[in-house]
């Protein structure tokens, strides 16, 4: 088997990590290009590419996928592609470059959650279950038929980065078990509803939390944007970022704080939330007892939005 790998965050570096244990080899992976990271934009490899490197794995980082690369890995004769959180779309004479064509490991049970941030978004909306899917890629957008799927339970205290380590780890068993059977013609992709929902990309200002929606939207919303974009509110001009929250009783205007000594209580549209780990702008993150010991919030103050 001639396998090629494409991916480039944490969630792909899992899944060839796993790959690897399994002694399911590529004999390439692809990734995007090094990027500016950190306060000083010090050039950093994606950790894809950091795990291909430990291993002495060939790594391809083209800035875009054009008619020349695409000729250069139809040269190299590969058997498939296995591709998760490669970050760019993969049009169809990518496609069937590969004669058993391009794997896929979606973190979301499909048809539901297609698209770049299915993660973020089931936790926003509340799901309490979620799982990975493998499916033949086509030219839509996480609509190829399903190989493989498996369920598991969404815990009350996950957030986006815990939820995707666990489901990193899920896709790359089911991927091991699964790859095998397929390329032998023992799994016959089954075709997926056409209907669906989309999680789109995130932004920054997907992290800004609305006081006036009911405490446990909030609290699903800080889950879903922690670690990244992070969910952010504004008290003074200044931002403050919500790292971990729990819904509590309490009644008041949305956004008044209504306990401000060892806990910080905020009320929101219907009941309240429990702000359990904060960073102020500038500062490092911190338990709440201590966040008051620094910041002069007081009873009745508001967080809202940025004046």
């Amino acid at each position: 088997m001639r396998m090629f790998f494409f991916g480039t965050p944490q969630f792909a570096a899992t899944i060839l990590t796993r790959l690897l244990v399994a002694g399911m080899t590529p004999e390439l992976v692809v990734t995007q290009p090094d990027r500016p990271a950190g306060r000083n934009r010090q050039l950093t490899p994606p950790p894809v590419k950091e795990v291909a490197l430990a291993h002495n794995l060939p790594v391809l980082q083209p800035e875009k996928i054009t008619r020349q690369v695409r000729e250069e890995l139809a040269a190299r004769k590969p058997d498939v592609f296995v591709v998760a959180a490669y970050g760019k779309i993969l049009r169809p004479a990518m496609l069937v470059v590969p004669p058993h064509g391009c794997i896929n490991a979606h973190a979301s049970l499909l048809p539901h959650y297609r698209g770049a941030a299915p993660v973020n978004w089931m936790l926003v909306n509340g799901e309490t279950q979620t799982g990975v899917t493998i499916i033949k890629m086509d030219a839509g957008i996480d609509t190829g038929p399903v190989l493989a799927e498996r369920a598991v339970p969404i815990a009350a205290d996950d957030n986006a980065g815990t939820l995707l380590v666990k489901l990193a780890d899920l896709a790359g068993d089911l991927l091991i078990e699964t790859l095998p059977r397929y390329l032998a013609g023992d799994i016959q992709p089954q075709p997926q509803p056409a209907e669906g929902s989309y999680a789109p990309i995130l932004r920054k200002e997907d992290g800004l939390l609305d006081w006036t929606q009911s405490a446990s939207a909030i609290v699903n919303r800080v889950r879903g944007m922690t670690p990244w974009p992070g969910a952010y509110t504004f008290w003074q001009g200044k931002t403050i970022k919500i790292l971990q929250a729990e819904a509590a009783a309490g009644h008041g205007a949305p956004g008044e704080v209504l306990q401000a000594k060892k806990d910080l209580l905020v009320a929101a549209g219907e009941g309240a939330v429990a702000l359990r780990q904060l960073q102020m702008q500038g500062k490092k993150e911190m338990p709440a007892a201590a966040f008051l010991n620094g910041v002069p919030l007081a009873v009745g103050d508001i967080f809202g939005p940025k004046p």
